[in-house]
């Protein structure tokens, strides 16, 4: 059993605190000390481009308050799936359209509002609102709300199976790699979102994933808003789930049933199935794995030669009310799997529905000295009107330690207690991001767009 990286459980080279200079192998280190700095020269400047465009954005934002009427939206402070969001055209017409026009109009309206209180510009602007984020005690967790979790080295494979597949949907060059065969690309249409169906070694085993793109289109975002929750006749009368999210699994569900089928149909299919996404598509994937629970629901019927079933999405949105729970009685199979939630810490969207927008939007609109004068301790998160479903892991940045700069903690995290927290960070937010983490947890290095073996 290998233990999920934390403070407490790193490597030698990693652990401070157990560390003296001659413990060392100097090759060893310096080796790691070059791949780090490599690394990290990267990330930073990954992290530049993305706090300038979130800059833009920002300024945009201002500019469009003069027509809180308008159609047109806010970048949104919950930040995208990969790049930042254009302007929603009128032109577009739908259920979503509509959604995503009140929506937008709520929001604009609730800052205007916020914005009485604080009409100094140099108080607002994309850095300025990250420090106020920083300056509220629930924008991160205290140490006595983590827990060290224990995973082994095929969790983690899986994990970095999910993480790779979530981070390559999102490229326009998808082809077979070694080790990995590509079954269908789906290409965006009215019923369905990006999506890859492929096959991947896993240890001595194969496994199926179906990963789904998250957003970067405009009508990614217009499904993202009409977040008001619903029941449907696919599931339990007591079970509420996100409009939007719950209409388009149920599109896409019936063409990526039939190519899961045909691969389970095949002599040397895999022995089991992973759904995974970044973001929307996490969300999505969450809810087809819901489906596929479902008895009387095509992929209940196309997930039946497996015997094992895998859920892990990054950043995913909540999508229900309860949580998607496996039954291990009527669910062998998802309960033999696991059900992984990955999030960042930082990343507002995994726990974005509009009340929590609503809360950013006050920090954004605040001045500091407002801030303090209603008291930064007494901040409160709204209670959330749907819950996050699965095992919650969270990748913290730990800062700095003696030989890494870029040094990562994974911990287990309660649902209610990471609910309770404002995030707020939308840098948190990318693909790249998590993948990087992840990468940083195994010592991987730097991610690149190809499968690799892990050794742990």
């Amino acid at each position: 059993m290998t233990s999920l990286p934390s403070k407490e459980t790193m490597s030698k080279e990693i652990d401070i605190d157990s560390t003296t200079e001659t413990d060392l192998d100097l090759s060893s280190r310096a080796s790691s000390e070059l791949k780090n700095a490599e690394y990290i020269e990267e990330r930073n400047k990954n992290r530049v481009e993305q706090e300038n465009s979130f800059a833009d954005g920002f300024k945009k934002l201002e500019k469009r308050l003069a027509f809180p009427g308008s159609t047109s939206t806010m970048m949104s402070v919950a930040g995208t799936g990969q790049s930042i969001s254009s302007p929603f055209q009128s032109t577009l017409s739908s259920q979503n359209s509509g959604a995503m026009s009140a929506a937008a109009t709520e929001a604009m309206y609730h800052l205007n509002r916020v914005l009485q209180y604080n009409s100094r510009a140099e108080e607002r602007g994309f850095l300025k609102y990250i420090e106020k984020v920083n300056m509220i005690p629930i924008h991160r967790l205290a140490a006595e709300e983590l827990t060290s979790c224990q995973l082994d080295g095929q969790d983690w494979a899986l994990i970095k199976h999910a993480a790779d597949m979530s981070k390559k949907v999102y490229d326009d060059n998808i082809e077979d790699a070694p080790d990995v065969v590509v079954h269908k690309v789906f290409t965006a249409g009215v019923n369905m979102k990006p999506a890859i169906v492929s096959t991947h070694n896993h240890g001595n085993k194969k496994v199926l994933i179906v990963t789904v793109r998250g957003t970067v289109t405009t009508d990614d975002w217009m499904l993202n808003v009409n977040g008001d929750p619903e029941t449907s006749q696919a599931f339990e009368e007591n079970t509420q789930w996100h409009r939007g999210f719950l209409a388009m699994a149920l599109k896409m569900q019936k063409e990526i049933a039939k190519v899961v089928e045909k691969v389970a149909s095949q002599n040397n299919r895999p022995e089991q199935i992973l759904f995974t996404g970044h973001s929307a598509g996490g969300a999505i994937a969450q809810i087809l794995y819901a489906l596929s629970m479902r008895t009387d629901s095509a992929m209940a019927k196309a997930i039946q030669g497996f015997p094992t079933v895998h859920c892990v999405t990054f950043a995913a949105p909540p999508v229900s009310r309860p949580p998607i729970v496996p039954d291990p009685a009527r669910n062998p199979q998802h309960a033999q799997g696991k059900f992984f939630a990955v999030i960042n810490e930082g990343d507002p969207v995994p726990l974005a529905q509009r009340e929590y927008i609503y809360a950013l939007l006050d920090v954004y609109g605040k001045s500091i000295k407002k801030l303090e004068e209603e008291g930064l301790d007494k901040f409160k998160v709204p209670v959330p009107m749907m819950q996050l479903s699965g095992q919650c892991l969270l990748l913290r940045d730990e800062g700095p330690s003696r030989f890494l700069e870029f040094n990562i903690g994974a911990y287990s995290v309660e649902v209610d207690v990471l609910q309770s927290k404002l995030f707020g960070n939308p840098l948190e937010h990318f693909m790249i991001e998590y993948q990087s983490r992840i990468y940083r947890v195994l010592d991987l290095g730097k991610p690149i767009d190809k499968d690799m073996d892990i050794d742990i």
